[in-house]
């Protein structure tokens, strides 16, 4: 279980993707504008989705446990976290996934945090929640400078106007061009968004005084459509997450696609990828950040997310041998670990034995609960992202 923070890849893990019925509210929606392609479009080179500023050095052998963590030790401490980088940052808002143990998290309960003896801004959405009422997972939103030792709390929930959306997607200014057989499919996402608003189509999955998330969804043609994650944080930065999905079902034209993409930020190319074959019911995503991807390693307490059920226990005090975690480092330099690409996915399903990437947890996952180390969570994170892509 990798927690999805934007210290790894954010966006955003998109799971395995479900076939999408078809959007009422967007199905309406005048946001994708048909035109004609102009020819001899320029071309970038592509990236590889695991291109990420360098994690902490590993050594080539021995053996790597993960850093102590902060134990609660007042009346309403919860459970701590770390917060690595690799050279220091100023105030910025990040957001992770924590599991909590039943009854920690009362309902209506507020999260706060704590640097030391020193109070921070945070925000808990609950996505899930203990027979009891109790929050069992949630999204918590920090403003903090890294690195940082932080203490999750108990407080009453924070009230506060939550950051516009709107205008949070209009600074950003994130288009998507698809070129499918000649045509170009151009959506705007501050004007989708503003649409999808007017059409009452907009799902929140955030809503607090430090961020604010909502989806939107776009038919494209036939079985394809793009769903955009959009996220303004109260910094007035913002995170929009492209997932480009051809899995709409029912469709009487539904079928392989070739196209070329073009994501932009403003006039700064985030992403092109020409003749991109997208196979039915495959989906694929690319996170669009403001001012940056953090960079940011969340080191949670493997211990505590035991004791929340939300793993099997784990001996934590093995370690794990670092050239395991190097060979997840090379692996995700592949062209495997592009978008649609496999991500260490066994591809021939008649294969039997033991296998990584199949398990009450996969191996990068395990990997992931006895090191926290940022590698294993992005390669983890990646095989999350390639379930949806079907590779098999």
């Amino acid at each position: 279980m990798a927690a999805r923070a934007e210290a790894v890849a954010q966006s955003p893990p998109s799971a395995a993707p479900s076939p999408a019925a078809p959007s009422p509210a967007s199905a309406s929606s005048p946001a994708v504008t048909p035109v004609r392609a102009a020819p001899g479009a320029p071309s970038a080179k592509p990236a590889v989705m695991a291109q990420v500023q360098a994690p902490p050095a590993i050594p080539a052998a021995g053996v790597i446990n993960a850093p102590p963590v902060p134990r609660p030790s007042g009346r309403d401490d919860v459970v701590g976290v770390l917060l690595q980088s690799a050279v220091p940052h100023p105030v910025r808002t990040l957001t992770f996934g924590q599991v909590f143990v039943q009854g920690e998290m009362p309902r209506g309960s507020g999260l706060g945090a704590r640097i030391g003896g020193q109070e921070i801004p945070a925000q808990l959405d609950v996505k899930a929640t203990h027979p009891d009422g109790s929050a069992r997972m949630g999204v918590v939103t920090l403003a903090a400078a890294t690195p940082a030792t932080i203490m999750l709390t108990r407080r009453a929930a924070a009230a506060g106007q939550a950051p516009d959306l709107a205008a949070a997607a209009a600074r950003q200014a994130v288009t998507v061009d698809l070129v499918i057989a000649g045509a170009r499919h151009h959506i705007n996402v501050a004007e989708a968004l503003a649409s999808a608003a007017r059409a009452g189509g907009v799902s929140y999955w955030m809503n607090g005084p430090l961020a604010s998330e909502a989806r939107i969804d776009v038919p494209v043609t036939g079985s394809l459509h793009v769903s955009f994650d959009i996220r303004a944080h109260a910094d007035g930065s913002a995170v929009t997450d492209v997932q480009v999905r051809n899995d709409i079902i029912f469709q009487p034209d539904g079928k392989t696609l070739t196209y070329d993409v073009t994501i932009r930020q403003g006039n700064d190319v985030a992403l092109r990828r020409e003749k991109l074959r997208h196979f039915l019911y495959q989906t694929w995503h690319w996170p669009v950040w403001s001012t940056g991807e953090p960079h940011v390693n969340v080191v949670h307490d493997a211990g505590y997310i035991m004791r929340a059920g939300a793993v099997h226990h784990y001996d934590l005090t093995t370690g794990v041998a670092a050239a395991a975690i190097n060979d997840l480092s090379r692996a995700m330099a592949g062209p495997e670990f592009d978008i649609l690409g496999s991500g260490g996915i066994t591809k021939y399903m008649p294969t039997t034995g033991g296998r990584g990437d199949i398990g009450p947890l996969t191996a990068a996952n395990t990997i992931w609960l006895l090191t926290q180390h940022p590698d294993a969570a992005r390669y983890a994170l990646a095989q999350a992202d390639a379930a949806g892509s079907v590779p098999w």
